[in-house]
């Protein structure tokens, strides 16, 4: 049985997830139930964590303009300030705040994840602008990074299998890993963690939107000065290059392909840096139709 403090924080991580999910009426729906807790509630209750920065962004006032029809009507029938929560770049603007919270941070990691899966593209794009934006407060600081690496981990494992988060969550990894904001080399155990559950993900697997978010993955883990983690993404990407999908196959060679034309030092990927080698795969990768069947490659 947790503490009153427990409960509440519970009741606003829910909440806070959905606020930052990719549907607008669930976004809308999470914040006025948020507004209203803390105008009519909240002063009621013990003190819980990051009750007071909450309490500043939910009980925050903002003219209502009378082109914002229904919603502000709606708002103004319940006795809270309009917001516009439908609007995902003002949402994740007020949330970035709390990206850090040791408390809320997970919760609102999961809903952002889920972005990346996400309706539209302008929430796709506020999603990431976001997760951008904190992570480039992080530079220079490893262990910073490490700890937020950590949390998208326990995401992982939390929701192995579930494609619901597990999708999403490689195609934000993808992204990640590919902007280079976790390109620190101390991150390479994190990565090898990751690289374990994406080759759980893949195996056996028939979604396609899955592997090839896993094509993504294993491809940019090819850009770390790390032997292991390098050996082990060539082997998960070469091994999708004789997936039953041609879809698949084609992405993975691709990205493997330009992986070797702009990587200065191939070593990692090609022992000792042998030059024939090299224009063996870059012939093969190019000249193959690798749509044809599998049995014919």
């Amino acid at each position: 049985m947790g503490s009153e403090a427990e409960f509440y924080e519970r009741y606003i991580n829910g909440l806070l997830q959905q606020l930052v999910e990719k549907i607008d009426r669930v976004r809308e729906v999470a914040g006025r139930s948020l507004q209203t807790f803390f105008k009519f509630s909240a002063h009621k209750t013990c003190d819980f964590a990051d009750k007071d920065q909450l309490i500043t962004l939910f009980m925050a006032e903002q003219s209502v303009k009378k082109d914002k029809g229904a919603y502000a009507t709606m708002a103004a029938d319940q006795g809270i300030a309009y917001l516009p929560w439908r609007s995902a770049d003002f949402v994740f603007k007020q949330v970035q705040r709390f990206f850090g919270s040791k408390t809320y941070q997970k919760s609102i990691l999961r809903g952002l994840v889920t972005c990346s899966g996400g309706l539209t593209e302008s929430t796709m794009k506020a999603s990431q602008k976001s997760l951008f934006e904190y992570l480039s407060k992080m530079n220079g600081k490893p262990e910073e990074k490490r700890a937020f690496v950590r949390i998208l981990i326990k995401i992982f494992e939390e929701s192995q299998k579930n494609d619901l988060f597990t999708i999403p969550l490689m195609k934000t990894i993808e992204t990640l890993l590919g902007s280079d904001y976790l390109s620190d080399p101390e991150l390479v155990p994190e990565m090898l963690e990751i690289h374990a559950m994406c080759v759980v993900e893949c195996n056996k697997c028939k979604a396609i939107a899955k592997l090839v978010a896993g094509v993504g993955v294993f491809a940019n883990m090819l850009n770390y000065q790390d032997q292991a983690l390098c050996t082990k993404a060539l082997r998960s990407l070469l091994f999708l290059l004789y997936n039953v999908y041609p879809k698949v196959r084609q992405l993975a060679a691709e990205k493997l392909y330009t992986i070797l034309l702009v990587l200065e030092d191939y070593s990692m990927l090609i022992p000792d840096s042998n030059e024939e080698m090299y224009d063996s795969a870059i012939e093969m990768l190019s000249e193959t139709d690798w749509a044809q069947p599998v049995k014919a490659l």
